[in-house]
């Protein structure tokens, strides 16, 4: 739902899906129809105030349409899907006070350096992120790449591209085992904003990465990952 003046933006999770590797793709009940208010102030360092107010207690122990417990992994890869959309919707997207923000891309084919470039955040997840785990944008950049067609919304499209960022992950499992994860990764993606509303109507994300996994008693072990987003964003009030 759009804010108005002097409030803050309610949003509501409609549905979220998620596929690991060609297995079919597994709706996520505990999320449907989930609210929150984002809040772009909260920096998550508080862990009674989340990160730009996305509750994570609703994550903990997230199931399968067919009621099956999910993984750690599959857990933190919904949550950060909700934390790259706000990126998405609420940073890149978003006039900035200062330096090259969406509001310089005046000309098709026009680039700027983002703000959010080289910035490091502190990523908390639950008990079983622990602290210590960092991720760093590379460069970010914007470009206005042209005008399309999104359910029939005439919409701008701009191309993000967060350059090379490195993550440093110290995690516990159950039986208290600890790892840490240290890698280097690449996301961008397209963002059509509708120039009638300046809503985002469409959205994606591709991220390829490279990550050496480190566990105490075992030798280290190097995985090559990827994700990919598509999420469509319901404008009301």
């Amino acid at each position: 739902m759009g804010a108005q003046d002097g409030w803050a933006d309610q949003f509501t999770c409609l549905e979220l899906q998620l596929q690991v590797d060609d297995r079919p793709s597994v709706a996520v009940p505990e999320l449907d129809g989930m609210t929150y208010t984002f809040n772009p102030a909260a920096t998550g360092v508080d862990e009674r105030s989340p990160l730009w107010g996305l509750p994570q207690g609703r994550f903990k122990s997230l199931t399968d349409g067919l009621g099956n417990l999910l993984t750690f992994s599959s857990r933190y890869a919904a949550y950060v899907s909700l934390i790259d959309f706000h990126s998405i919707n609420d940073v890149f997207t978003k006039p900035m006070p200062f330096g090259n923000g969406i509001q310089n891309l005046k000309n098709v084919g026009q680039k700027v350096v983002h703000p959010a470039s080289f910035m490091k955040a502190e990523v908390k997840f639950g008990t079983e992120v622990k602290s210590g785990s960092t991720y760093q944008n590379g460069e970010v950049t914007l470009e206005l790449k042209g005008v399309g067609l999104v359910d029939g919304a005439p919409c701008a499209i701009v191309t993000y591209d967060a350059g090379t960022g490195t993550l440093r992950m110290v995690t516990v499992d159950l039986a208290g085992q600890e790892s840490i994860t240290n890698g280097i990764s690449q996301y961008k993606g397209d963002i059509f904003i509708d120039l009638a509303t300046r809503w985002i109507r469409k959205a994606t994300l591709d991220e390829y990465g490279t990550m050496e996994i480190s566990t105490e008693g075992s030798p280290s072990k190097v995985e090559l990952t990827a994700r990919h987003i598509q999420s469509h964003m319901d404008v009301q009030g």
